[in-house]
């Protein structure tokens, strides 16, 4: 079996956010209040966020739904 090595995928902030169940308003908050680091951008100069970036998403989104406060 040959498998080849793809690189992770880069989704924009409105599919970040449709996967995580939130918004890109509030995407652009973690950012702000630094929950969510900035990203890397691509040539279009729009924010892609991989892998690393929605696991932390996620954890954000589910601490939040459990209604526990993150101070960073």
């Amino acid at each position: 079996m040959h498998s080849s090595f793809l690189p992770p995928r880069q989704v924009k902030i409105g599919d970040a956010a449709a996967f995580a169940g939130s918004t890109p308003r509030a995407i652009r908050h973690y950012h702000e209040i630094g929950l969510l680091p900035e990203p890397a951008r691509g040539s279009d100069n729009r924010r892609r966020y991989g892998y690393e970036d929605m696991i932390r998403l996620l954890w954000i989104r589910k601490m939040a739904d459990a209604g526990i406060a993150i101070v960073w």
